[in-house]
């Protein structure tokens, strides 16, 4: 928990989202599907504050320790959506739960979450929507969008690394976390899939793209609405990191693109094959 403007000591670092900030800033900018789900997949990185303001102080230990004592009473700022269902307020910094309360700032209270965490809050029976940054700009996220962000399988380890600025140091990122070999998914054109969900001799479309000498290479997502910002209508099934990359490496593929909608990571066969060298079974 953070009060009021909060000085970093020690270890302690501001949440500061500035990736989620700049993806509703463009939303605000330019409101249509594509930006809207520019902000539904980048809530699945990175953390946010809930404002509890006016809930009862926390005890903090010498050690920093946070605890609240039996019986306490712990709320978070909220609202309502555009069909009048309350909504839930999260933040992607301190300040921007300040623009809320300039005339007690010294009375703000906050708790930081995993922004995964926040949007799984909203789809609870209590909420239909969560707003966040609701000074503005801001983006409102219905319960049954924030549901279809969590659902299925993801890879939060590939998609913090993705976040790297540097280019060099995001690739040698993207490529230790892939050596956990935890879930990526494949991008399924929807109409090549048989109503019966039985495939027969046609083969189901799995996405591809080509790299810059006109080579063909696997796209891999680290969610479904990674999937979505490429095709909206696309359907999507989770594999191994591994199975993937073994596939990325074979024709017709020369390497795999992972989550095109940006940021992205490009992998060469080589980069792959050195993954693979490290990867657990």
């Amino acid at each position: 928990m953070t009060s009021g403007q909060p000085v970093p000591t020690g270890g302690f670092v501001p949440v500061d989202n500035s990736s989620l900030r700049d993806a509703i800033a463009a939303f605000a900018d330019s409101p249509n599907q594509a930006s809207y789900l520019d902000v539904v997949r980048a809530t699945l990185q990175g953390q946010l504050l809930l404002d509890a303001t006016g809930s009862d102080r926390p005890t903090i230990a010498p050690d920093g320790g946070v605890s609240f004592p039996a019986g306490s009473m712990l709320q978070f700022a909220g609202g309502t959506g555009p069909d009048d269902a309350p909504a839930l307020f999260a933040f992607t910094s301190q300040e921007q739960i300040l623009k809320m309360h300039p005339d007690n700032p010294s009375e703000v209270q906050s708790i930081v979450q995993p922004a995964a965490a926040a949007l799984h809050l909203a789809t609870t029976e209590r909420y239909g929507w969560i707003y966040i940054d609701p000074a503005g700009p801001t983006c409102a996220i219905s319960s049954r969008d924030a549901s279809f962000a969590l659902a299925g399988e993801r890879n939060d380890s590939v998609k913090a690394a993705l976040e790297i600025v540097d280019p060099d140091a995001r690739t040698t990122a993207v490529m230790t976390a892939l050596t956990e070999n935890g879930p990526l998914l494949l991008a399924v054109d929807t109409d090549s899939v048989p109503e019966d969900g039985v495939v027969g001799d046609e083969p189901v479309r799995i996405r591809s793209s080509v790299n810059a000498d006109g080579q063909a290479v696997l796209l891999a997502f680290t969610s479904g609405p990674e999937v979505s910002a490429l095709n909206v209508g696309d359907s999507f099934a989770a594999r191994a990191a591994k199975e993937i990359m073994r596939e990325a490496m074979e024709e017709p593929y020369f390497g795999l693109v992972i989550n095109p909608g940006g940021p992205w990571a490009a992998l060469t066969v080589d980069h792959l094959r050195e993954v693979l060298a490290r990867t657990a079974d």
